[in-house]
């Protein structure tokens, strides 16, 4: 099996080689090889009984013959990867609706049919473990379930909105909805400020934007203290979270394309930074009555903001600072060895989502969230295969994993995304230019570099050293391409990764509380100009007073 293990890994099976892995799964004959005191052994069987008492004596797998699908939890030396143990449940699956799913068939249609498989599989296999088992203590049969947490909430379908995510913080925010000027609407999330409280007139604008597979649900997960949009808010910001268009929060709706057509999904992040952010920042400085504002954004986030202000400069001075979390726009070195391995193969990754009409690429699926909420809540499985798994994607980072990690982004995430947006960070990391997308991948006439000279308006970055995203030398090489940069930032911490910019469990210490300070120093800046003029200014106190006591008051 392990050898079946890193073929998966490697991607190098062929349809043929799958189709006899999974036939040889059926009949029971998966052999279980671990290593101990006494060296190396072999187990094989038909029968649940027998394998379920060899997992209890020395092993952490059960096996099971072809009435029902193996539980392929075994334990290595080296632990193969969590993305070929999930492939692996898949590839045992008896079921005809998994095989449409892996080989032939409307891919939609079949989904949630196998995933449930796949569910069954899982719980099956971790009821046959005993109490006394050490892989899933407490949780064996006549055992009570995780008790509901803040972070570990009862399972519903669909997940709180983030609407209701803010009130279960104790803040007050309401939805809007913006139409950009190419037709598509996007949903934004107003901050209002805590339950109860006094609204105050005149505070700073903030935009906060979300990376790629994610929306505002993402920024608004953490508790109040450690949830930077209520940490901004409370300290006197007026706070709006967007949502760039065709994502889980955003309506799938545009006044004459249906979001059953490619024409509907045919955008990449170009088309985000050159429609939706103006109308996003258009909206938010109408709202607010003010000229303009912070900008925040997370890895996409960052990326859409600088198409729009190479591209259309006038808006670079409606923005007081532009905050750039782990920014994208050099990818000259791809870390992730699952994206290596994706990346070789995209073309024909494309040809497969076109060939089956799939337009709207890894949405939020009910059926991720089942899977997640209920393999990841156990005691051993969140560690052994949804953590890695999530580490794989972003950096390996352990220290700043929150409890129930997996299941809570399991819930939010993926949250949507296109063909043309992976293929257009594809094409970025191929061809080492920061520029527009032309007709396909390897197009001989793309369209001119983005002008990174042209963003005049005060930029601070924020990135680390474990981001498996973004390369250090690449934030390097952007800071000395732009040419106002105001504070640039290494998070301090060697495995910060890139999902703790947002759900990190030491980002308020290690990032939040620097990026409200260097806010508060921009605020400081332009009031300190703007009191040249006027003989009392009252926001420069309240601002310097808010720099002395940042610490005791929020962090």
């Amino acid at each position: 099996m392990f050898d079946i293990l890193t073929n998966v890994t490697s991607l190098s099976l062929t349809n043929r080689q799958l189709t006899g892995h999974r036939e040889h799964l059926r009949r029971g004959r998966v052999e279980l090889r671990t290593r101990g005191a006494s060296g190396e052994g072999e187990f094989s069987s038909g029968s649940d009984s027998e394998a379920c008492g060899h997992c209890r004596r020395g092993g952490f797998g059960a096996l099971s013959g072809e009435a029902s699908p193996c539980c392929i939890i075994t334990k290595f030396d080296a632990m193969p990867s969590p993305v070929a143990l999930l492939l692996l449940l898949l590839l045992a699956a008896p079921s005809p609706s998994a095989d449409a799913f892996l080989f032939s068939g409307d891919v939609h249609d079949n989904l949630n049919a196998t995933v449930a498989h796949v569910f069954r599989v899982v719980r099956r296999c971790i009821g046959a473990f005993g109490p006394d088992d050490h892989l899933h203590p407490g949780h064996g049969p006549g055992h009570a379930e995780p008790p509901a947490t803040p972070l570990n909430p009862p399972y519903r379908e669909p997940p709180p909105s983030s609407v209701e995510l803010c009130a279960s913080r104790g803040f007050q925010c309401e939805r809007h909805e913006v139409r950009t000027a190419d037709g598509y609407t996007l949903a934004l999330v107003h901050v209002l400020g805590r339950a109860g409280a006094a609204r105050v007139a005149g505070q700073t604008p903030v935009l906060v934007q979300h990376g790629m597979l994610m929306s505002s649900d993402a920024y608004l997960l953490r508790k109040d203290d450690d949830n930077l949009p209520l940490i901004l808010s409370g300290a006197g910001f007026d706070v709006w979270v967007g949502n760039y268009r065709g994502n889980a929060v955003s309506p799938h709706e545009h006044v004459t394309l249906s979001p059953d057509s490619y024409q509907f999904w045919n955008f990449s992040w170009h088309e985000m930074g050159l429609h939706d952010l103006p109308a996003l920042v258009d909206y938010v400085l109408e709202r607010s009555g003010q000229d303009d504002l912070h900008y925040i954004g997370h890895s996409m986030g960052s990326t859409g903001m600088m198409v729009l202000l190479s591209s259309r400069p006038e808006y670079n001075r409606k923005i007081r600072l532009a905050t750039f979390l782990a920014p994208v726009a050099y990818v000259s070195r791809l870390r992730s060895r699952l994206f290596t391995q994706l990346a070789s193969v995209a073309g024909r990754i494309k040809d497969f989502l076109v060939s089956h009409r799939i337009w709207n690429v890894l949405p939020r699926s009910a059926a991720i969230h089942r899977l997640a909420d209920t393999l990841c809540l156990f005691p051993g499985a969140d560690k052994l295969v949804c953590n890695p798994l999530l580490f794989e994607i972003a950096g390996h980072s352990p220290e700043h994993v929150l409890p129930n990690y997996a299941s809570l982004i399991g819930a939010y995430l993926p949250a949507g995304t296109t063909i043309r947006i992976m293929e257009h960070y594809y094409e970025v990391a191929r061809t080492g230019k920061f520029r527009p997308l032309g007709y396909g991948m390897g197009d001989p006439n793309p369209g001119a570099e983005y002008n990174i000279a042209a963003i005049t308006a005060p930029v601070a970055l924020y990135y680390s050293a474990n981001d498996y995203f973004v390369y250090p030398p690449d934030v390097e090489q952007l800071a000395n391409d732009l040419p106002n940069v105001f504070h640039k930032y290494l998070v301090p911490d060697s495995t910060f990764n890139h999902f703790d910019f947002i759900l990190g469990v030491d980002a308020r210490q290690l990032l939040f509380k620097e990026v409200l300070g260097v806010m508060l120093q921009r605020e400081a800046a332009l009031n300190s100009l703007h009191s040249q003029t006027h003989s009392f200014n009252p926001n420069d106190l309240l601002v310097h007073y808010l720099l002395s006591q940042k610490k005791s008051l929020y962090f």
